[in-house]
Formats: C-alpha cells, sequence, structure tokens
C-alpha cells in the first residue's frame, strides 16, 4: 500500500473527525453523539491500514478539536474516552474471563468521564450545572455507563457491517 494514499485516507479521516466534532460543538444536542461517531470512523484505519495510522490520525483530530472547537467538552469527550478507545478496544477482548473483561472496560470508561469533566472545570472553567446535587451526578454517571454499554455494542456490529459491505472497497481504493 502506498504511502501516499495511506496519508491522503488519514488526512481525510482526521478531517472529518473534526468535522463532525464541529457539528457536535455547535449543535448541543449531539455534544455527546459527535465523539462516538468520530470514535467510529478510526474502523477504517484500524481494519484497512494499522492502528499507528489511527493513532496519528486521533492525535492530530484532538489537538484541533482542542485548540479550534468552540466547545471544549465536546473535544474533550473525545479526547478522554472515544477517540481512543477503538484502537484498545480488541486489547480489552482478549480479557478471556467475561466478567472481568466487562469490570476492566467499565473501570476505564469511568475514570475517562471523571477526568474529562474535571478537565472541562477544572482546565477550561465549564461551570458543572447540576440542580439535583449529589444524586444529579449518580444518575450522571449510570446513564453515561448505559450510553458506553450501547457503544460497545453498537462498536462491534458496525465493524461486523463495515467488513463486510465496505472492506473491500476501501482495501480497493487503497492498492
Amino acid at each position: 500500500m502506498k504511502k501516499t494514499k495511506i496519508t491522503a485516507l488519514s488526512g481525510m479521516l482526521a478531517a472529518l473527525t473534526v468535522l463532525f466534532l464541529f457539528f457536535g460543538s455547535v449543535v448541543q444536542i449531539f455534544a455527546y453523539v459527535a465523539p462516538l461517531i468520530s470514535g467510529l470512523i478510526m474502523i477504517i484505519l484500524i481494519n484497512n491500514v494499522n492502528k499507528r495510522s489511527a493513532w496519528t490520525v486521533f492525535v492530530v483530530s484532538s489537538l484541533v478539536a482542542v485548540f479550534l472547537l468552540p466547545d471544549k467538552e465536546c473535544a474533550l469527550t473525545y479526547v478522554f474516552f472515544f477517540g481512543w478507545y477503538p484502537m484498545v478496544k480488541d486489547s480489552f477482548d482478549k480479557i478471556k474471563i467475561k466478567i472481568l473483561r466487562i469490570v476492566a472496560k467499565f473501570a476505564v470508561y469511568n475514570v475517562a468521564v471523571v477526568f474529562s469533566q474535571l478537565a472541562c472545570i477544572y482546565v477550561f472553567g465549564i461551570p458543572f450545572d447540576n440542580v439535583f446535587g449529589v444524586w444529579g451526578i449518580v444518575i450522571l454517571l449510570l446513564l453515561a455507563n448505559l450510553f458506553f454499554a450501547l457503544y460497545d455494542r453498537l462498536f462491534v456490529l458496525l465493524s461486523f457491517i463495515y467488513m463486510k459491505k465496505y472492506y473491500s472497497k476501501v482495501k480497493r481504493f487503497l492498492k
């Protein structure tokens, strides 16, 4: 595979990632969906090129997102979890004991969510509005975990669909 095509594909996918994050940044209802979609873009690079290119796209798109997007929470959600999770997901999936695998995934996700919110509050000065007190935080974290469980399943399903329908087309383009 030619390096120029890999570079071109990586650049296009980095731009597409930033575009989705920008859309999530300006349309507030998509602020949590845009990082998820941006992370799913990595499926193309992981399967057709390699993880190194995916990591490069993640770093580039993260830097652009953090420095240029108006909504830092959207960018940080991508940076702290959804951007890099596709590259390490198979490492989690190699854990043989199912309960241990699930606990590991959710532990990493929860740590990422907490650090993302702390960065929003203390680094970027975004106020954390919570009218429900401590219970609001608990409910938010429970809903975030439900969202992650759905995302993890969706990632597997979309990877399967990509491999069946689009992998050969993208591979043909890269030759």
